[in-house]
């Protein structure tokens, strides 16, 4: 997560995150506040400037979080000029994640879905592991907000671009970081059966109309 004087970043996981989170800090005016992981907190150094200050946290903080936080400093977070937060196909994203988690299981041996992706062959991981809700980053007491600027994985570049040229933040190179190796969704959600079960883990995206559900045929 990352707030400035005008924005908010919520980083949803296997969705661009890493590569936002250094975009943001890059385009943002200053100052920043910034909560990320250990790992990224290094990565983040080169490009960290004095008016940036960040901490160790999961990192994935939500839209309640965010609102905590600007309470704290007599500010609403429906008062910023944008919330900014990067949505990906849910099909998509759940391939991204499982393969991700069976290659970072030796360092989170002790979470659950990891020792799920370990041990489980891709449809069985789809119904077994527990996602966080997406209504975490995308609503506020179950509502959308009007100043909630959302971004998509698929069209990234662009809507970043736009983003910048909107709300005239400095245009810069947005990185791909955190890559994960895999195929297309449709090599791994095969069955109805498994589709559906995406399709209820992530059933905000399909009803807001965000994603459409893949028809396994």
């Amino acid at each position: 997560m990352l707030i400035g004087e005008q924005f908010v970043f919520l980083h949803v996981p296997k969705a661009a995150g890493k590569s936002l989170t250094r975009y943001m800090i890059e385009a943002w005016p200053g100052p920043i506040d910034g909560w990320v992981s250990k790992g990224q907190l290094a990565e983040l150094r080169t490009v960290a400037r004095q008016d940036v200050c960040l901490e160790v946290s999961s990192g994935h903080e939500g839209m309640r979080r965010a609102q905590i936080v600007l309470n704290e400093r007599g500010k609403r977070v429906q008062d910023m000029r944008a919330v900014f937060v990067c949505v990906r196909n849910p099909y998509d994203m759940v391939v991204s994640t499982y393969f991700f988690m069976r290659r970072t299981f030796e360092h989170n041996r002790d979470r659950r879905n990891f020792q799920l992706a370990n041990a489980l062959e891709f449809e069985e991981f789809c119904e077994q592991y527990e996602p966080r809700a997406m209504e975490a980053w995308l609503t506020l007491n179950g509502r959308a907000l009007d100043n909630l600027r959302v971004l998509r994985f698929e069209s990234l570049a662009q809507d970043v671009a736009a983003a910048a040229a909107d709300y005239g933040f400095n245009p810069t190179t947005l990185p791909h970081l955190n890559r994960t190796a895999h195929g297309h969704y449709a090599s791994y959600v095969r069955s109805a059966a498994c589709e559906r079960v995406i399709y209820e883990k992530y059933r905000y995206f399909f009803d807001s109309g965000l994603y459409e559900r893949y028809d396994v045929g």
